[in-house]
């Protein structure tokens, strides 16, 4: 069941920090060829990012374009090596992915 909107903003809030504050404080990951880094990387970053919008139901998905400066920008240290547009396709491409096999609204 998903969660209402008050609670799924703070709780999408909550986890664009988290994210972000992890790649800040882990600056072998988006630097040095770390698996976030480049343009490449910061692909997959928002592949992998983009499942977890299913966390956070309607408003997840509706809230997709807060990704790009509440963990792109900030987790780059304000010099995201993509721009919003190419982020945001793939959280999209992440998302439609997990949302194929999501099992939580499924019948049976």
């Amino acid at each position: 069941m998903a969660p209402k909107d008050d609670e799924a903003r703070v709780q999408f809030s909550y986890w664009m920090r988290r994210v972000a504050n992890a790649l800040t404080g882990t600056y072998e990951l988006t630097h040095d060829g770390g698996v976030y880094e480049g343009t490449e990387g910061a692909k997959r970053l928002g592949r992998e990012c983009g499942p977890a919008l299913l966390d956070f139901g309607e408003y997840g998905i509706k809230n997709i374009g807060a990704t790009y400066s509440g963990i792109c920008v900030i987790g780059y240290n304000l010099k995201p090596p993509i721009d919003a547009g190419d982020w945001l396709n793939a959280v999209r491409e992440g998302y439609e992915k997990a949302k194929r096999y999501d099992r939580r609204n499924a019948n049976g």
